[in-house]
């Protein structure tokens, strides 16, 4: 039996979660999707700034609420977002809700090539599983042919050891195949059990419902069977309805019931392509086209400011440009170099007397008050 490969495949997915856990929203999802949701325009530069950090690995509870919440700062919203991106497909999705002004939503759709840093990453941890899954299908495979009761029970006890439901979910099939019946039933109520906390836990419950019906009815006669499943009916249309995977099989036992139904689809779960090429497609928005040409902006925020003045821009070039601070008489005081076409930067003006400034940065500028 493959413990060897088992157990590798096991280290190398818990190493590669346990990075991910630690990548996503820095480990504090919760923390920061509730800052996200109770903020306001005098701390949204903070929050914007923190989202901007994850460098791509910022979870969707996070990244919608974000991209949804209207506070008037669109600059800012554009940049996090934007040094986020490629953004994850349910993120995408809301870029039309982000209430932002046509050539940033443009600017934005323009950074959405290939696949985002944290679904890339997801993926390869997907495809581990699978092989992993893989392996299994094929030792339960070998095992019914063998019919050898000591490595049934050493497979049944290595899947159950797996933190994975669907690969425990392949002892109820091995041991109701084997004919033990009994013990089939045990493990799907003990699977019930375990996945109560799950994000898929009802299609998951649903699943293991079905299950269990199919097994109570493999040893009865079809007049008997049809009675059974008759007997469950309401369970089965209830699951045939929610048109999940757990449907198709409803769906059959159904039939044998005489019940006209249409065919449900049957749902497939589509993992994020591995692709270390992130720049090979490019996403456009739902209407199929950009919006326009993406001219700089330029936020500062507050206005008047005491202290720190924060400059928000964006530039529709690669520049290495300067941002300079003048007087009303256009006395150059400040001058500070960027590196960068987006940021969101604090600049010191505490040493400015009382009065209104102008700040410049490439072919933009806004005036400013000092308190």
């Amino acid at each position: 039996m493959q413990t060897s490969s088992i157990a590798l495949l096991n280290n190398e997915i818990e190493t590669k979660q346990d990075d991910l856990v630690t990548k996503i929203d820095k480990g504090n999802t919760e923390i920061l999707a509730s800052e996200v949701n109770t903020t306001s325009t005098t701390d949204y530069t903070e929050v914007a700034l923190k989202v901007s950090e994850n460098d791509g690995f910022v979870s969707d509870l996070v990244l919608v609420e974000f991209i949804v919440k209207d506070v008037g700062r669109p600059v800012a919203k554009t940049i996090a977002l934007a040094q986020n991106s490629p953004l994850p497909q349910k993120a995408k999705g809301k870029i039309p809700q982000a209430g932002l002004p046509a050539d940033l939503e443009n600017y934005l759709w323009a950074q959405q090539n290939g696949i985002s840093k944290r679904e890339q990453k997801e993926s390869e941890i997907a495809f581990l599983k699978s092989k992993k899954r893989y392996i299994f299908n094929r030792l339960v495979k070998e095992i019914l042919a063998d019919s050898s009761l000591a490595k049934a029970d050493s497979l049944i006890e290595l899947m159950d050891a797996q933190t994975e439901i669907n690969i425990r979910k392949q002892t109820v099939r091995l041991l109701s195949a084997l004919g033990r019946k009994s013990e089939a039933l045990q493990k799907i109520s003990e699977l019930r059990q375990d996945i109560v906390n799950l994000d898929n836990m009802e299609q998951l419950d649903d699943l293991l419902q079905v299950e269990a019906i199919s097994i109570n009815a493999k040893d009865l006669e079809e007049n008997e069977k049809a009675n059974f499943y008759q007997s469950n009916r309401d369970l089965l249309l209830s699951i045939y309805n929610k048109k999940d995977k757990a449907s198709v099989k409803a769906y059959r036992m159904l039939k044998q019931m005489g019940e006209e139904l249409a065919m449900p689809l049957d749902v497939k779960i589509a993992f994020p392509k591995v692709d270390n090429n992130r720049t090979t497609t490019t996403s456009l928005p739902p209407s199929g086209e950009l919006k326009g040409a993406l001219s700089s902006w330029l936020s500062l925020y507050p206005n008047p400011v005491k202290g720190k003045l924060t400059v928000e821009y964006l530039l529709a070039e690669d520049a290495n440009t300067e941002m300079r601070i003048y007087d009303i008489n256009g006395k150059l005081l400040i001058q500070q170099k960027l590196n960068t076409t987006m940021g969101i930067k604090s600049v010191d003006v505490s040493k400015l007397t009382s009065g209104v400034y102008i700040l410049k940065l490439d072919d933009n500028s806004k005036e400013f008050v000092v308190k």
